[in-house]
Parts: structure tokens; sequence; C-alpha cells
């Protein structure tokens, strides 16, 4: 077969984007806060690039380059409020302090409504702030409090019993949408280090500390060497394997496997990194155009869409945030100029077919 101009430039483009050292992405940088001066203390981003922050006034949601308050988290009406992640549907899981009973409870926010989620028999445990940790898209949720894993399945908030003594505490820190959850174990006198509790089934893992699991059961946590050396990031592949991220820490982790991060700076100070294609990138390195007098100090968030969030320096502002979303790489690019072209042709072709049938002598 002869091939077309079209499939002469996907090859070319194809082994352009092979020995392309790495994915290209912009940044853009958050507007400053009417009511703060340059950037807000951010929690979560989803996949549509929406960022949940905080400004002085209370809990706002960054989206299409402004700010919109969460009006049912007003802290003059509901008292302090711990933000911790938000879903696709703007679900929030967070903390709540209402300064009456001087104790942290945990809520989620869904359809404008909020939803106490405080775990059954949370009363008989000894005061212990009650933490939320996680939020899926079905808006479960999971979390500890007094030293306990609970998980909220959206209807009714229980313990999890991870086979740990009880003197231990048990933290979670991860939930998928399946409503896997990871967290760790801390036992003075037995047990310590990470679990997987999947509806029932323990799975312990040692030395490896989660801080976060993805829709295809990979997990993101640490593994420290030993009381004098740093921690080092790991993935813990769905089959047990694991793979050590040197020389960065890792924050979150995306459906793709892909790692948001930051490590120490050559020149003091951090750097943002990105785990993407097999090895760690210095995400500056991957700016299509770095914006004059910026430092991504580090990578807090990356979601399914492979944007990442995080927060940096500019020269004359300060402290700043900022997204930085990928630009669509030349594989994309060329398939979809061929589509189009391939769509022109067909159209072109019926088009003269139509004429000349048009132009016909009847036979009649």
């Amino acid at each position: 077969m002869k091939p077309t101009p079209c499939m002469v430039l996907t090859m070319a483009v194809l082994l352009a984007g092979q020995a392309q050292a790495a994915p290209k992405y912009r940044v853009e940088i958050l507007p400053p806060l009417p009511d703060r001066w340059v950037t807000f203390d951010s929690y979560d981003m989803n996949d549509h690039g929406e960022v949940l922050g905080r400004g002085n006034s209370g809990p706002v949601i960054y989206s299409q380059g402004s700010y919109r308050p969460v009006d049912a988290l007003d802290p003059s009406k509901v008292g302090g409020v711990w933000l911790t992640a938000m879903n696709n549907k703007r679900d929030i899981a967070l903390t709540l302090n209402d300064g009456a009973s001087d104790r942290e409870r945990p809520y989620v926010l869904k359809d404008g409504q909020l939803i106490d989620i405080t775990p059954e028999g949370a009363a008989n445990r000894p005061f212990f702030p009650g933490m939320v940790k996680d939020i899926n898209e079905s808006a479960q949720v999971v979390g500890y409090y007094g030293g306990k894993t609970f998980f909220y399945d959206g209807q009714r908030s229980r313990f999890v019993d991870v086979g740990a003594s009880e003197n231990a505490d048990v933290l979670a820190w991860g939930l998928n949408d399946a409503g896997v959850i990871v967290g760790n174990i801390n036992d003075p006198a037995g047990r310590s280090g990470g679990f997987i509790y999947d509806h029932g089934q323990v799975t312990y893992l040692d030395r490896l500390m989660p801080r976060d699991i993805n829709n295809a059961d990979q997990v993101l946590g640490g593994i420290r060497q030993s009381i004098f050396r740093p921690v080092r990031t790991v993935i813990r592949d769905s089959d047990g394997s694991l793979r050590t991220l040197d020389g960065f820490y890792g924050s979150d982790l995306n459906d793709r496997g892909w790692v948001a991060g930051y490590r120490d700076g050559d020149t003091g100070g951090f750097e943002a990194q990105l785990f993407r294609g097999g090895r760690v990138h210095d995400l500056a390195d991957l700016l299509v155009h770095a914006p004059q007098g910026v430092r991504l100090q580090a990578a807090l968030e990356i979601n399914d869409s492979g944007q990442v969030f995080g927060y940096g320096w500019k020269q004359g502002l300060g402290r700043i945030s900022y997204i930085a979303t990928p630009v669509p790489e030349l594989e994309s690019q060329a398939l979809l100029l061929c589509g189009l072209g391939l769509v022109g042709t067909v159209t072109w072709r019926r088009r003269r077919g139509h004429g000349r049938r048009d132009i016909q002598p009847s036979r009649a």
C-alpha cells in the first residue's frame, strides 16, 4: 500500500515525539485574592483543574481564572474550618470545630449540605482530633478519630478494624474510587508500618508508609532507610512490586502513575518535580515559556489530566500559587490534523461526486 501524505506526517511526528526528552507544560500564575496579597492556602485540585483553598475570609474554589467563595463554609456561621479534599463534583471533605464542644469533628459538604460523619462509637473514645483525609468520586470519606481510622460509605460512618492492638494509632491517609483505604499503623508494642484495607481484607506493608492510592491500586509512600537517612519515595504497584524514586519527595499520585513532588534545590530551597514516563523531571525544565523571575518550589497536587498545582516564588511579589497544564503532545496534534484532513478529503470527494451526478444527462 502506497503511504499517504497523512501517514508520512504521522510517522514523522511520532518519531519526533519519541526523540523528545519530556512532555511540555504551560504555567498559569494564580491571581491574588481580593483579601490577600499574593496567594492562598491550597488543599486539593480536582480533574477539572479547580483548586480548593482558603483566603482570609474563608474557603474558596479557584476555577477558570477566578475565585468563588464556598458560602456553606463561611467561618462566621460554622466555626473553625479545616479543609482537606474535593472531588470532581465539588463535594468537600473537611473538619469543623463549632467552638461549643471544643472538639473537631469530620464533615462532608455534599450538594450544599453539611453532613456530620463522626463515626459510630466515637463518644466512647478518648479525646483526639477527628480529621478527614480524603474523599472519592462517590463522596465516600476516610479519616481518623481518636487515633483510629474511620470510613464513611455515603450512608454511615464506622471505625475500620485492621487488626492492630488497641493502643496503636491507625491513621488513614488515602482512598480510591473503589473504597480501598491506605494508612499507617504506629504500635509501640507490636506491628508498625503501612496497610491497605480492601473491604475487610488487610494487607500489611511493613516499612512502607503510604500517602495515597490511585484507581490502578498503585500506592505512593515512603520508606525511611534509617534514623539518619532520609525517607525514599516509593510506588507500590498492584502486584506488590516496589519502585524507588530517589532524589525527591512525592506528594501526590494520579491514575496514570505520575507523581508530583519536590526536592531540595542545589542552591537552597525546594524545586518542583514530576515523575512521568519512568523518570523524574524538574518541572521548570518542562515549561514551554517560563515566566521571568518565577521559581517553582513545590508540586503538591496532580490530577488525572496531568495538571500540576503547587506554589513558588516570583521576584517582586513573593509567594505565588500556580497550575501547570500539559500542552497538546505532538502525537495528538498529528492525529488531529490527519483526522481533519481525512474528513475534509471525504467531504470534498462526496461534493465532487454529487456535482457529477447533477450534471449527468438523463437516461429516461
